[in-house]
């Protein structure tokens, strides 16, 4: 059959119709790359939160080794004069509450 004037042909439309897919999968790959990409981002930054959440612990052990230094016969590390201060003060409370009971 003769094809109307003004319609495109089908070879014409197979080419459009690869054209599409070609540009559709390049998409694909595209939005696929930046989810890669986001979630790299996610796992660094989750890694960096880790990290910095293990110094903090890290430090925290030590500051109650230090305490527990203080507080236990081995006097080797001398603990910060408010970190001593404070424990006096709460030593001389105990005893102040230990006078009234």
């Amino acid at each position: 059959g003769h094809l109307q004037e003004g319609l495109p042909d089908h070879a014409y439309l197979q080419q459009a119709e690869m054209g599409l897919e070609v540009h559709i999968e390049a998409l694909a790959e595209r939005l696929d790359f930046k989810i890669a990409e986001a979630m790299e981002v996610v796992e660094l930054m989750s890694n960096s939160f880790q990290q910095r959440f293990g110094e903090v612990e890290a430090r925290l052990g030590l500051a109650e080794a230090r305490l527990a230094g203080t507080c236990g016969e081995s006097g080797r590390e001398q603990p910060p004069s408010e970190v001593s201060a404070a424990l006096g003060q709460l030593g001389s409370q105990q005893e102040a509450l230990s006078a009234t009971v």
